[in-house]
């Protein structure tokens, strides 16, 4: 044993700090550096090298490099290398050729077949490190990527493993197809596809992340989803694959505007896999370039979670909340691309994300509303320009879609006036009690019954009888209009109205008849639409309508059900749909069905008005154009508010 491996095992034996000074100085360690380096504890030797250079001055720096540079070169223990490898990494800058003489070297032991494979792993993790350093010259990166390059399958296969992910890293800054293609070959190696698929399905999610092209971004991120599927089933335990494949499904599914009732599973599943990552898989060790990766799949993950989040926001039919959904959900979105994913270009934001967030504004006029207000309120936040540019692009947008004949609504109805035999100043009265009436309505209109509205209409405003139909589009308006309010009205209405007493739970009583609902229903809509309304109205499809609405020469039927089994709507679509599109033989081909729910007393409290209203398409056999339903839930079976109880 060399004279001065003695003397740093006895230091170390007895818990002793030993320095430079105490081991002879430079100049014999450097004289003895080749033995040192061939020692098993170079670590050792090269970590209090380091620390002198990093605390002392800088006499004799030329001799402590010379020491690090030979011990590294004579190095070949494949448990000493990572060590050694890692401080030198400690210190901040390689002078002269010293950088040059390390990197050489590390990718000579990489290649070095005689080298057992946890020691070329090092060497070649090593020669990353440094050709990622900024003082590096751009050589390295060439030189690395040709010995990646050359990497063979036939080579050891647990250097294979560390090989791919180094050649991944690379990719992630160089973004070569050759790395790419090296990294497919790997794939088809026993035991390397949980690695070398991991680094392939994150290299074409970099891929996702800097295309602007929609459908190129699409397929990179089907191709990242099918390699990380792969991985988590080649793998016992593969928690980043597992995070990274429910973060990509619920990007897609926010691209697809998918509701994504899976979406808080999604989210407490990539809670999960993170945690396994950091209680099993992150170590204080690890190299510099995997604590970044590390912290990639973290950020990805509050952007699944951000994502979540924002599909709640837009499919809700109102924001109790419009500060924290604007400011939280929507803009912290769209900001992403700076903030979570770091990215210069938008990229997924822009071609999968944005285009979700407004088309949603587009078709709510109310979200829209929301925004410009926040909007006239905010004008410092930092994020106002963002916001001003989304609203910008909401209303180009919507200059591009058909206004729903609006214009031509208004000049029919000052027809209507002008028709008849008045003065201007009586016609001019009419229209001042006309507007406000609207505006008195409007004023009271809740998000929720905006929210109802236009989502029934932009189902069916693309079908010939409400875009080319003006008699059928108005009373297919009216009439869901004031369907939509008076189910706003029951679900507030107390029981002290005889009138009503139909929708309460009455213990020992039979449950009420459809009759209860047909008549409600009929008073209130006779009040708003005059003589357009009839109850009971016959020949209309060989039989009795319940509730009957007529607009010059069309006519559409309100058909009224009891439901005390099944209230979903693909039931009540199976159990109604037929005899209540039947009415539609002869005009407009919309209809509704009006369903008193007493399927269950709700002891924890009733549905929420928005779930309550679905519009169905139908498509009988042998016609070409469809029929459509809007089918409202009316709750009955209901409890006073003091005697619910939370579940």
């Amino acid at each position: 044993m060399n004279p001065l491996e003695s003397q740093l095992l006895a230091a170390l034996e007895n818990d002793q700090v030993i320095g430079v000074h105490e081991l002879g100085g430079w100049k014999r360690l450097l004289a003895d550096a080749p033995k040192l380096g061939a020692s098993p504890f170079v670590d050792e030797f090269v970590k209090i090298a380091v620390s002198e250079l990093r605390n002392g001055g800088t006499q004799h720096t030329g001799d402590g490099w010379a020491f690090i540079c030979t011990c590294f070169e004579s190095a070949t223990s494949d448990i000493a290398l990572p060590v050694v490898i890692d401080a030198i990494d400690r210190l901040s800058a390689f002078p002269g050729d010293f950088g040059k003489r390390l990197f050489r070297r590390a990718l000579a032991l990489a290649q070095d077949k005689s080298l057992r494979p946890v020691g070329r792993g090092a060497v070649i993790d090593g020669a990353l490190r440094w050709a990622l350093r900024p003082d590096s010259p751009s050589s390295r990166k060439y030189s690395l990527m040709s010995i990646l390059l050359s990497v063979e399958a036939s080579d050891d296969r647990i250097f294979l493993c560390r090989a791919a992910k180094i050649i991944g890293v690379c990719y992630t800054h160089w973004r070569l197809d050759e790395l790419k293609a090296q990294l497919e070959a790997l794939c088809k190696v026993d035991g390397v596809v949980q690695d070398a698929g991991f680094e392939l399905a994150v290299a074409n999610l970099e891929d996702a992340l800097c295309a602007q092209d929609k459908e190129l971004i699409r397929a990179c991120l089907e191709t990242s989803k099918f390699w990380f599927r792969t991985v988590v089933r080649e793998s016992e335990q593969a928690p980043a694959a597992r995070a990274y494949l429910e973060c990509i499904e619920g990007l897609l599914a926010f691209e697809d505007k998918k509701r994504d009732p899976e979406g808080g599973k999604r989210t407490e599943e990539i809670h999960r896999q993170i945690l396994d990552l950091e209680i099993y898989h992150f170590s204080p060790c690890d190299s510099s370039w995997l604590g970044a990766r590390n912290m990639q799949i973290t950020l990805w993950s509050a952007f699944a979670e951000r994502l979540h989040q924002c599909t709640n926001s837009i499919n809700d039919e109102g924001w109790l909340e419009p500060d924290l959904v604007i400011k939280t959900h929507l803009l912290a979105i769209l900001s992403l691309n700076r903030s979570i994913l770091q990215r210069d270009s938008a990229g997924i934001i822009k071609a999968i994300v944005k285009p979700r967030i407004l088309d949603s504004m587009a078709t709510h006029s109310w979200q829209r509303g929301i925004l410009q207000k926040w909007i006239a309120r905010n004008q410092g936040h930092d994020e106002a320009a963002v916001a001003q540019s989304i609203l910008d692009e909401v209303v180009a947008q919507c200059s591009d879609l058909p206004d729903g004949n609006v214009s031509d609504d208004i000049s029919r109805l000052s027809r209507l006036i002008d028709s008849r035999c008045l003065s201007t100043v009586t016609k001019d009265l009419i229209v001042a009690a006309l507007l406000d009436s609207q505006l008195q309505y409007l004023s009271d209109l809740s998000a929720a019954t905006v929210g109802i509205l236009e989502s029934c209409i932009e189902s069916v405003k693309t079908h010939y009888d409400f875009s080319r139909n003006d008699n059928g589009r108005s009373l297919f308006r009216t009439v869901l209009l004031w369907t939509v309010s008076f189910l706003d009205s029951r679900c507030n209405i107390s029981r002290k109205s005889a009138q009503v007493q139909y929708l309460f739970e009455a213990e020992g009583k039979p449950l009420p008849k459809e009759e209860s609902l047909q008549q409600d229903y009929y008073q209130m809509m006779r009040s708003m639409v005059g003589h357009g309304a009839r109850i009971e109205m016959p020949d209309i499809a060989g039989g009795r309508a319940d509730v009957w609405f007529k607009l010059g020469a069309e006519h559409l039927v309100v058909e009224v059900k009891r439901e005390m089994s099944d209230a979903s709507f693909e039931a009540l679509e199976r159990s109604y749909s037929a005899q209540a599109a039947e009415y539609q033989n002869t005009s407009i081909r919309f209809g509704f069905v009006l369903v008193l729910d007493l399927t269950e007393v709700r002891a924890g409290g009733s549905i929420h008005m928005s779930e309550l209203v679905q519009a169905r398409q139908l498509i009988r056999s042998g016609e070409a154009e469809p029929r459509w339903l809007v089918f409202v839930k009316v709750p009955g079976r209901r409890l006073p508010p003091s005697k619910l109880q939370a579940k």
